[in-house]
């Protein structure tokens, strides 16, 4: 008998993908040079961390190591609570909805 099913919300009950590839450009918008090195960032590939990492690095390559690590972790958290917005209002998957239901 089956007494529990967890399911991973983000991208299995609701259609999350646009909304992440969104804020992605959302949290860099204004920043210069950023849509070039999150392009670079997301190729070597890695979680949100990682990316972010990656452009506060290469936005401030001569900056401190503090205030490198203090941007990425600011754009990673701005970055985390535009996609709890937006997956919170995103569309449900087709049949999301029933299947849990059952």
């Amino acid at each position: 008998m089956i007494r529990c099913v967890v399911f991973d919300f983000d991208g299995t009950l609701v259609d999350s993908n646009a909304v992440k590839e969104r804020c992605f450009h959302q949290v860099l918008a204004g920043l210069q040079g950023a849509e070039v090195a999150l392009a670079h960032a997301r190729a070597r590939g890695g979680d949100r961390y990682r990316i972010f990492d990656s452009v506060a690095r290469s936005l401030a390559p001569s900056a401190p190591l503090e205030r490198i690590v203090a941007e990425s972790r600011r754009l990673a958290g701005d970055y985390g609570e535009c996609c709890a917005t937006g997956i919170a209002a995103a569309r449900e998957r087709r049949g999301a909805r029933s299947a849990v239901r059952r």
